[in-house]
């Protein structure tokens, strides 16, 4: 057709000549390298071989050879013009991609190059190669998307990252989605728990960690806030970023949708209130703290270390003043830290951060100036001496352990983790008892929720998550119990309560309404109070609570003591119990008396939930 149309025949067949041998020499030269790749990056199996490299240049002489035999192959079956077509369609829409993406690292050098023009040559290639032939199409379609099915799915296992315009994309979208959500008004109907879980750790806390991952489920907000007990310095960045990388990869290998936010501060609660100021992005921010129950306050209180009481409870009187929801969980008698079960060694030596001393000299000049010679090689970490004492200005030996830790570790970075279920080695069973508590669900279990006040709903909205897939205990049956005074009708109270939870759509099996009444505590609550009592205050000259505080608190304290023997009458057996988080002044919260009020009311309980919602609603009747 070309030679009927055209002036001079000869001068035609040169030009298809010339354009053809171009065309081809351009694919000898980039397909080999192309390839060379694929096979150096390991998607393909048995393809190593031809990874190997020559010369100076690193020519792929392998690749040429057998570049060279598929096209032969390809133009003898009459596919090569579909190929080019597909070669061609799928690399301008790649510079569309990455252009609509605004990818700072996509800068192409044509100075009149435009993204839509690369889109409509995508189109017109398409267009062309069905125009030619339909059914070879269709085969070089399939063969396009059997390949790049076998790429994607071996590039997740093989871990290479290519920077693809798919990425820029993703953090292009993500960034207009979060400004916009930042400028919604939020409504009620679409209130999501946004959760900051003081876990430290998040590897020696993971039943903590599984217990805030049944409420958000992966698509609400979880923050794993970690305050890391050094000084706020520059070098305590470089730390903070080893943990998050760490960490981060440690929550996607347990299959737990959530981030890890770390701070550092000697103080337990300045850090908290850095992250309760700092933790997430515009509307993307926590609403609810969950902590763990500190199950070891009264040694604590024994062995004098009233700092960290402090500091416990001052987290709790900040969440109140800050108008936050606050969750305080107790896992029964079993307590929280599983880093005990702990086998692997990277995992150890990021529990040991907090006693190692650290400056911001250099470990040579650090060593030199306290006489200690000139070592041929790095400590490791396992055999590193720690200062137990005190910690003290971060050094950057720390560093370099957390780099040699980094190298030793069998994928050669902070990534390796145990496998799921234990922290490497043989684990005892008693250890995945503790660590998949919280992720096998219970068959016919009992969820009883204690609605002592209005909090605005967030009670009733976190036992409702709490039971519904995926939880430990979804599908449970969601007893309700609440209290009356005596001078109130029960059946009144039980159908307004009913009534109430219809109207909220939730599922339940019955409400009991316990009317308090005026009697004698039992001997063995008594008792255990005067234990309580007895440690707190053990120093007559400095009492832990003074008398007028006792006194001045004295019912309320003796409403909790007849509480507990309700709950141990009714929820002792059940899988989890939910229970309105007692409220009090400020005074109280920062003493022992609020402590003791926790632990008459949790101990000797199944898995417990204290909760405190800051009286906004956050449910609503319309659908």
């Amino acid at each position: 057709l070309m030679i009927l149309q055209g002036a001079w025949p000869p001068l035609i067949i040169l030009g298809i000549v010339t354009t053809t041998i171009s065309a081809a020499s351009g694919c000898m030269i980039g397909a080999p390298r192309v390839f060379q790749a694929l096979s150096a990056d390991n998607l393909f199996p048995f393809l190593k071989f031809f990874a190997e490299s020559h010369g100076e240049h690193r020519l792929p002489y392998r690749a040429y050879v057998l570049t060279f035999i598929i096209t032969c192959a390809i133009i003898l079956i009459e596919l090569i013009t579909n190929f080019f077509l597909a070669a061609f369609a799928i690399m301008n829409f790649a510079c569309f991609d990455a252009s609509a993406a605004r990818s700072p690292g996509f800068r192409p050098g044509i100075s009149w190059y435009n993204k839509n023009l690369s889109l409509g040559g995508a189109i017109l290639c398409v267009i062309m190669m069905f125009v030619f032939s339909w059914k070879l199409s269709l085969v070089a379609f399939g063969i396009f998307a059997a390949l790049y099915i076998f790429i994607k799915n071996r590039k997740k296992s093989s871990k290479v990252n290519w920077g693809s315009s798919h990425q820029a994309n993703r953090y292009r979208k993500v960034l207009s989605n979060v400004l916009k959500l930042t400028h919604s008004e939020q409504h009620v109907k679409n209130y999501r728990p946004q959760i900051l879980v003081l876990t430290g750790n998040p590897a020696a806390r993971q039943v903590l960690v599984d217990f805030a991952d049944c409420i958000t489920k992966g698509t609400n907000l979880l923050i794993c806030g970690h305050v890391v007990p050094y000084p706020s310095l520059v070098g305590a960045t470089v730390i903070a970023e080893k943990l998050k990388e760490r960490y981060t990869q440690w929550l996607h290998d347990h299959k737990i949708k959530a981030f890890y936010c770390a701070v550092s501060q000697t103080s337990l609660r300045a850090g908290v209130q850095i992250l309760l100021q700092n933790a997430g992005v515009g509307k993307m921010q926590p609403n609810i703290l969950l902590i763990g129950y500190k199950d070891t306050w009264l040694s604590q209180f024994e062995e004098g270390k009233m700092a960290e009481l402090h500091d416990y409870w001052g987290v709790i009187n900040d969440a109140f003043a800050s108008n936050l929801s606050i969750c305080i969980f107790r896992n029964g008698n079993e307590g929280l830290d599983t880093s005990g079960y702990i086998t692997d060694e990277t995992d150890k030596f990021f529990l040991k951060l907090p006693q190692m001393s650290i400056t911001k000299f250099s470990p040579l000049a650090d060593d030199l100036s306290r006489g200690i010679k000139k070592k041929q090689h790095r400590p490791k970490a396992s055999n590193m001496k720690l200062d137990t004492i005190r910690p003290r200005p971060i050094r950057q030996s720390t560093m370099d352990a957390l780099s040699n830790v980094m190298h030793r570790t069998p994928s050669g970075n902070l990534a390796h983790v145990p496998s799921e279920g234990s922290f490497g080695g043989h684990p005892s069973n008693q250890h995945q008892k503790v660590n998949m508590k919280f992720r096998n669900r219970i068959k016919d279990g009992v969820v009883d929720v204690w609605w002592l006040y209005d909090d605005g709903g967030l009670t009733w909205l976190l036992a409702y998550l709490l039971t519904t897939h995926p939880s430990f205990v979804e599908d449970a049956k969601l007893r309700v119990f609440t209290t009356c005074p005596r001078n109130a009708s029960p059946e009144k109270v039980q159908e307004n309560v009913e009534h109430m939870l219809k109207k909220f759509r939730i599922t339940f099996k019955e409400v009991t309404v316990i009317v308090y009444e005026e009697r004698e505590l039992y001997p063995e609550t008594q008792d255990e109070y005067n234990d309580i009592i007895e440690v707190i205050n053990a120093d007559s000259e400095n009492p832990g609570i003074s008398e007028e505080i006792l006194k001045e608190n004295e019912m309320r304290t003796r409403r909790f003591m007849l509480q507990r023997e309700y709950l141990l009458e009714h929820s002792s057996a059940s899988d989890l119990v939910i229970m309105t988080l007692p409220v009090a002044s400020t005074s109280i919260v920062m003493s022992p008396l609020y402590n003791l009020w926790l632990e008459m009311l949790s101990r000797d309980m199944p898995p417990m939930l204290f909760i405190r919602g800051n009286h906004t609603s956050v449910m609503t009747l319309d659908s």
